[in-house]
């Protein structure tokens, strides 16, 4: 794996972890989850998709 393809990976573990440790602290509260993290509510949902994230309140 190349640097510019394992700092990516890195990017996107990032990204799973902050999203998943924003919906664990608001209970499972998207919006909520995003206003904590800085961005709109369709971005988390766009980022839940593309990390491949379940919400338990959601599923």
């Amino acid at each position: 794996m190349s640097k510019k393809q394992n700092k990516l990976q890195t990017i996107k573990q990032q990204t799973t972890e902050m999203v998943m440790q924003a919906l664990q602290e608001t209970g499972g509260n998207v919006a909520a989850a995003a206003r904590l993290l800085g961005i709109g509510r369709a971005t988390i949902y766009r980022l839940m998709d593309r990390h491949h994230i379940t919400n338990r309140r959601r599923a």
